[in-house]
C-alpha cells in the first residue's frame, strides 16, 4: 500500500511516497483527506495523465479536490478504467455535471454517516462530550 500525505506517517505497513510516485504506481488511487488550499482541485488534468494507464479513481473525500472535466476526459479516453465517487463539485448533482454519464463512472450517495451504528456512535461521542463539559473537563476543544 503506497500513502501520500503531508506530514511523517508513523506506520510500517505502509509505504510512504511523493504525489506523483503515488500517482505512478497504484492501480487504485483514493482521496481521504480534507478541503483545503494544498488540496483543491489536486486530481486534475495533469494528476490524470500521471496515472497508470487502466487506473481507477476513487473519491470519497470532497468534490472540489477534482477537476470533473479532466477526470471525465481521463474515463472517455480510455486513460482511466473507471472511477467511484460519491462526492462531487457541486451537491445535488448540477444537469450539466461533466460526471453525469461518463463511462465507467459509478456515483453513489455521500451517506457513510446515515448506517444506524454511526450514527448511534456519533450521538454517544457527543452526549460524553456534553457530560465531560459539565464535569469540568472539556474534551476535544479547539485553540
Amino acid at each position: 500500500v503506497l500513502v501520500h500525505n503531508r506530514s511523517k506517517i508513523q506506520d510500517e505497513t505502509v509505504l510512504q511516497v511523493t504525489f506523483d510516485e503515488l500517482l505512478q504506481k497504484s492501480d487504485i488511487v483514493t482521496l481521504h483527506c480534507p478541503l483545503n488550499k494544498d488540496s483543491e482541485n489536486i486530481m486534475n488534468e495533469e494528476a490524470f495523465n500521471k496515472m497508470k494507464d487502466g487506473a481507477v479513481f476513487v473519491n470519497t473525500a470532497r468534490g472540489g479536490m477534482v477537476d470533473e472535466i479532466a477526470l471525465r476526459k481521463a474515463l472517455t479516453s480510455g486513460k482511466l478504467l473507471g472511477a467511484g465517487v460519491d462526492v462531487l463539485r457541486s451537491e445535488p448533482m448540477d444537469k450539466d455535471c461533466p460526471l453525469f454519464n461518463a463511462p465507467n463512472c459509478y456515483i453513489t450517495p455521500h451517506i457513510a454517516w446515515a448506517g444506524v451504528e454511526t450514527r448511534t456512535r456519533l450521538l454517544k461521542l457527543v452526549t460524553d462530550n456534553i457530560q465531560a463539559f459539565l464535569d469540568g473537563r472539556p474534551q476535544n476543544t479547539v485553540k
